[in-house]
């Protein structure tokens, strides 16, 4: 184990080295590091320059999760943006997901960044939507860009078919109002919108200072009754977006 990360380590440094130009600072990570990560319900990611590979642990879930999983990845999937499923395998226990290409975590740096990024997200969503599929889990940690400069909703795991409501419940401090206090998830596409609308109130973002359509595109996606929220297709159409 000790050789194994030493010899991690050193891979790494040298894709750090390799990014390093000629006025001495790290530029984006083009070069993707190698990386495991651990997320929730016993699902590994392990990321590496050209490949993003996903095991999720489903043994623990319900019956119905590894078929809708399998539906979603052959039929839904392909449509939402570049982002490539290269293999999947479905077995009793887990699920083996191969991604590319490979992204890398960053906020916007300016409005005009926010705007194509959330403009981005509403397109991965609005084909979900149409399909009948909530996400569930739209937050900044699931939005990666790639080296284009462009923007991908990620991380499609918690997805679920719209008003099914018998999943388990979303990640609270981004759920919307409806959503808090309750023990079965309603599964609504206004769930999705929240947190859409969401992002734009997100501390991270804090130090973009919002114009006013910004701030009334937000409101718009976060008014406290749901079936006030505009769909994901007149969400895209908003002023907000009018000059891209």
């Amino acid at each position: 184990m000790n050789n194994f990360k030493a010899l991690q380590y050193t891979i790494n440094a040298i894709r750090i080295i390799r990014t390093w130009d000629h006025k001495q600072y790290i530029q984006h990570p083009e070069i993707k590091l190698y990386k495991v990560i651990h997320q929730r319900n016993d699902t590994t990611v392990t990321i590496n320059p050209k490949k993003a590979i996903k095991k999720v642990q489903i043994e623990n879930r319900e019956p119905t999760y590894k078929d809708f999983l399998k539906y979603f990845y052959n039929n839904v999937f392909p449509k939402l943006n570049n982002y490539k499923l290269l293999e999947s395998k479905f077995h009793a226990r887990w699920i083996y997901l191969v991604f590319a290409p490979v992204g890398y975590m960053t906020i916007p740096k300016d409005e005009d960044e926010l705007r194509y990024a959330i403009w981005s997200v509403l397109k991965v969503v609005m084909i979900l939507h149409a399909n009948e599929i909530v996400h569930r889990d739209i937050r900044w940690e699931n939005i990666m860009r790639l080296a284009d400069n462009s923007w991908i909703l990620i991380d499609f795991e918690e997805a679920a078919p719209i008003g099914r409501g018998n999943r388990s419940t979303p990640t609270l401090n981004i759920a919307a109002p409806e959503y808090r206090g309750v023990e079965s998830d309603p599964c609504r596409a206004a769930g999705d919108i929240w947190m859409i609308g969401n992002l734009l109130d997100d501390p991270i973002i804090n130090r973009i200072q919002l114009s006013e359509s910004a701030r009334n595109f937000r409101d718009r996606l976060t008014q406290q009754n749901h079936s006030e929220r505009p769909s994901a297709a007149d969400a895209i159409d908003d002023d907000w977006f009018s000059d891209m």
